[in-house]
């Protein structure tokens, strides 16, 4: 099995998680009259009498009403805006960015902690119900840096309702990886399964932050290398960790 350093699967999912934002591009116009004193006015036009009048709303809010005699001519240009659209909404993709603590018990029975960077990227079938694609770095020991990158599919359902909570779950399997800091030189993937409550919060109209409390059973098997007097012997760990995960990320 070929292992990929820890260092460059950060790396790449940290650059992935910040690749986009989901702005997009609306067009609007803009109109521009020039008068015959020289004078350039810019906004939107309301109304327009050719040989009457027009009546013109500035970018400031003011209106003016112009005579058709002082009007040298009228050029309508478009103006892009970037705007942000909603990760939550019906038909959207949606990207999931989260950083998580989850502590349990380790192989010997005491309390251990550990620390995981996921990024997944999804569609929302309905206003209600997304499904996405999941990746990321998970390390589940403090002391022995057991670390699997997992690969699953990611389920949000979203309540009833402008109520912000959502059921999130996730299933698929975990690669562990090489660490030779602690002559972890082979591993065996297992499965991983999730499931939590969590809570979304919309800042503005742009930004969506959210924290879930969530179970998480992932199994996996490490070889590692041991020394005696006289030789070197390889020692095989099949773990099952189950942990507590508090996770925080953004939406987009």
């Amino acid at each position: 099995m070929q292992h990929i350093p820890f260092r460059q699967l950060l790396v790449t999912l940290i650059f992935l998680g910040t690749l986009s934002f989901g702005y997009s591009q609306n067009i609007e116009t803009e109109d521009v009259v020039y008068l015959k004193d020289g004078s350039v006015l810019k906004g939107q036009i309301h109304t327009y009498e050719q040989g009457q009048s027009l009546r013109l709303h500035l970018h400031n809010g003011q209106e003016l009403t112009l005579l058709d005699s002082e009007i040298e001519k009228i050029v309508q240009k478009e103006k892009r805006k970037l705007i942000r659209r909603d990760p939550l909404a019906a038909g959207k993709i949606y990207h999931s960015f989260s950083f998580s603590g989850n502590v349990g018990s380790n192989l010997f029975d005491d309390t251990d902690w550990g620390i995981g960077i996921e990024h997944v990227t999804g569609y929302w079938l309905t206003s209600k119900v997304g499904v996405g694609i999941g990746g990321g770095i998970v390390q589940y020991s403090s002391d022995f840096s057991w670390r699997v990158a997992p690969l699953y599919l990611d389920v949000k359902l979203k309540s009833p309702g402008k109520s912000p909570f959502y059921v999130g779950m996730d299933a698929g399997i975990g690669f562990p990886l090489k660490n030779d800091n602690v002559n972890i030189i082979g591993s065996e993937v297992g499965e991983r399964i999730r499931f939590g409550l969590g809570k979304i919060w919309t800042l503005g109209s742009a930004t969506n932050i959210s924290a879930e409390f969530s179970y998480l059973h992932q199994r996996a098997s490490f070889e590692s290398r041991t020394w005696n007097w006289w030789s070197e012997d390889l020692l095989t760990r099949n773990i099952l960790f189950k942990r507590y995960q508090l996770r925080f990320g953004f939406l987009f």
